[in-house]
């Protein structure tokens, strides 16, 4: 054979009509094309499912030779939320509060975090004040501390026993950046920020008006790194 039907008796053999099947009968003979993979070179427009940080991307143009392209391309999960409602935490000194702000990583992985917490203490010296706001985050099913404190603001003051009183509000920021895993058995993890006020102020009569992680202006950005 040449590769024509010159060499066959009886005529073509039959071809299996379904889509899956490769061969196909051309008036030069039966055509068996070649498969070839080729690298793309930009994000294919085909996703293969949208669960794993790691996407592959099939695009099949057809032709001769039967072209198969692949593709891969990061798609972490990720998300942002911030705090709406201002957490108070001067009721309850010494003692951790939950604010309102929490995430849930959705599937198993290690996941980046990025928290930005402000907190703001007002207060009237007479004559001196000494007191603070920490801030930490915590596995909300389990309350164990998952990123450790940190001192936000404090609020400090320090004047003549005169009888007279300064009334000021302190504000601070402090970022929160932290590596938490979602194991298989957990599934999914939420997790929450927590404000805490301490005060340690020894002046009589000062006195405190509020102690708060200050709502609109807490966030938290995460985003999966590794399955």
């Amino acid at each position: 054979m040449t590769g024509t039907d010159a060499g066959l008796r009886g005529g073509m053999p039959a071809v299996d009509p379904q889509a899956c099947n490769a061969l196909t009968v051309t008036g030069a003979g039966l055509l068996a094309p070649e498969v070839q993979l080729q690298a793309l070179a930009s994000t294919a427009p085909v996703p293969v499912g949208t669960a794993r940080s790691v996407n592959v991307d099939l695009v099949h143009p057809g032709g001769c030779p039967d072209v198969w392209q692949v593709g891969a391309r990061l798609s972490p999960a990720h998300g942002e939320a911030t705090l709406t409602t201002a957490a108070n935490l001067l009721p309850s000194p010494g003692t951790w509060v939950n604010s309102a702000l929490v995430v849930t990583l959705p599937e198993p992985g290690r996941y980046y975090l990025s928290w930005d917490v402000r907190a703001q203490v007002c207060a009237t010296a007479n004559y001196c004040t000494n007191a603070w706001v920490e801030a930490a985050i915590f596995d909300n099913a389990t309350n164990g501390v998952e990123a450790g404190a940190r001192t936000v603001c404090q609020h400090q003051f320090s004047k003549a026993n005169d009888g007279t009183a300064l009334q000021t509000c302190q504000s601070g920021s402090v970022p929160i950046t932290h590596i938490t895993v979602v194991t298989v058995a957990q599934g999914t993890r939420t997790l929450r920020l927590k404000g805490l006020f301490q005060n340690a102020t020894t002046c009589a009569n000062s006195s405190f008006q509020s102690a708060t992680l200050v709502a609109s202006r807490n966030y938290v950005t995460w985003f999966k790194i590794t399955d």
